[in-house]
Formats: C-alpha cells, structure tokens, sequence
C-alpha cells in the first residue's frame, strides 16, 4: 500500500480499518439470544429467562440468579407439583390396617390389631377386625360352643347297670296286699321284712319282671310294683315304675314283661320293691316274683 497519503486510507477503509467507505464500526447483524437488530450499529441483546428457575436481566445492574431452592418435579406417592417450588405430598392409607396422613400431627400408625382373614372351622371374616369363629359339633357325641360359657363336651357313651331284687321262698299272696322285699330274703307285709339292696344315683329307663308259679294259676289281673330309694334317711322316696304286672295264668310257669321308656331319678343308698297286689277274681298260689332296674350311671 505504499504510495497512499493517510487521507486516501481513511477514505477507503475508514477509521477503524474496515472496507469500503460510509462511516467506521458498522455491525450488520447479531444471532443467538433475544436480540432486536433494528439499529445493526446499536443491537440490543437481551437474555431470556423463566423467571423462576433463573431471574435477572443478565446485566452488572440485573445479573442472572439461579433458584436454588426451585423442585421442578417430585413423583411417587400422592403429589401435586402445581406448585413446583411448593410441592404438596400425601400418603394414601386404607384408613384401617394403616391410619394418618404421614405428618408430624398426624403421623402413620400400623393397626396392630387387625385381622386380615381367619379360615379353618366355621369363620365369619365380614368384619375383618372382629372376625366370628364357631365350632360346629354334631350335638350327640359332642356338645356346646365351646367358649367359657358354653364349652365343648364329649360323650364317651352311658354306662349302664342292671339291679336286681328277688325273694328266696314261694310265698301265697292275697287279694290287694302290699308286700315288701330286697334281695335273697324273705317276702313280708312290712317294710322292716325288706332287705334293701344298695344303688347309685342314676336315671331308671327299664324295668323287668319275672313271675313264677308253683302252685295253682289264678286271674289275669295285674299288680303294681313301686321302688322305694333313699331307705337309710328318714323321708324314702318312692316311684311307681310298673303297673300291669302279671303272674301266669297257664303254662308256662313263668311269664316275663319289660316296662321301657322310663326315665326315673335314683339316688345313692339303699332301696327295695313294694308289690301292691289286685282284686283278683282269682289269686294264684306259691308264686315267686323277681324284678331288675336297668340303670343309666
């Protein structure tokens, strides 16, 4: 470039170097940002922000500040980020097995005492935490609920006892007598004649007689037979526990009858039979009499 004066420098590059004439320092145009290019020789650049995660105009007036404390988002559970900076969190519970809302006012709290389902036996689980639980029994061999007020009993099955009373003479007795007699002793008319024989308390559900004739037959009219229990105390009790009863009227010499259905309370303690004897057309003669009590321990 030598041969050229400054004035025919300026002239062609300008002041401050640049091609071309028209004046020094021209910017034609400015990218990136938020720029305005009105004025190429005065672009005006400016910095987008949202405003909350970042503030400030970017200028040494206005810098630019990040919000630390800015949640953009937080997942799980029961959130609501409509507020990003100021996210709700809930915690969803049944409200039975767990109960609160997971704060310190309310804080969770395990049901220690719920009952998820009981199975087995016979369970009502409709209310989970009180589930019913019942025992079913067939009501023969085993009995009750089960429970302290009811509890279950089993029947081991009934023992059973066979008490028999017979005198030791043929005796002829007459038209409407009471006769008295135990066992292995001889028939009277008074109680003192009788030896007792001993039984336990029980239930009498069957009697058995057996008449006997030695001598000549007579009617068919039936005697009464009436126990008498509890003979060591003052007050015996008595029950009839057969009506009927018959001595044989022909051959053969001796004829049996059972009474069943009974359901006659004994008591420990002595007891003998009491005969009370018909208005026979016709009395029998030499007659025997054994009877037996079949009872329930």
């Amino acid at each position: 470039m030598a041969g050229l004066n400054d004035n025919s420098f300026l002239a062609q590059f300008g002041t401050n170097g640049g091609s071309g004439g028209g004046g020094g320092g021209s910017v034609n145009s400015v990218t990136g940002l938020n720029t305005d290019n009105t004025d190429p020789t005065n672009p005006i650049v400016e910095i987008s922000v949202d405003g909350s995660t970042i503030t400030g105009a970017g200028t040494p007036a206005s810098p630019l500040v990040a919000n630390s404390n800015f949640v953009n988002s937080v997942t799980g559970l029961n959130t609501d980020n409509t507020d990003p900076l100021n996210p709700i969190v809930e915690i969803s519970v049944d409200g039975s097995t767990i109960t609160g809302a997971g704060t310190p006012a309310s804080p969770l709290v395990a049901n220690s005492n719920f009952v998820n389902s009981v199975t087995g036996l016979n369970t009502d689980n409709t209310d989970p935490l009180n589930p019913i639980v019942e025992i079913s029994v067939d009501g023969s061999t085993i009995t009750g609920a089960g429970t302290p007020a009811s509890p279950l009993v089993a029947s081991i099955g009934t023992s059973k006892l066979l008490v028999s009373y017979h005198m030791n003479n043929n005796f002829t007795p007459n038209t409407q007598q009471d006769y008295y007699f135990g066992q292995q002793s001889s028939i009277g008319a008074s109680i003192g004649q009788a030896v007792a024989v001993p039984i336990p308390a029980g239930t009498i559900t069957e009697v058995i007689t057996n008449t006997y004739i030695a001598g000549s037959f007579g009617s068919s009219e039936g005697s009464t037979l009436t126990l008498w229990t509890d003979t060591n105390s003052g007050t015996p009790t008595t029950d009839v526990i057969a009506t009927g009863v018959q001595f044989p009227t022909g051959n053969p010499r001796n004829f049996s009858q059972s009474f069943t259905g009974l359901s006659i309370s004994a008591v420990t303690g002595g007891s003998f039979i009491q005969i009370a004897t018909p208005n026979w057309t016709s009395p029998p003669t030499s007659v025997q009499i054994r009877v037996s009590l079949i009872i329930e321990l």
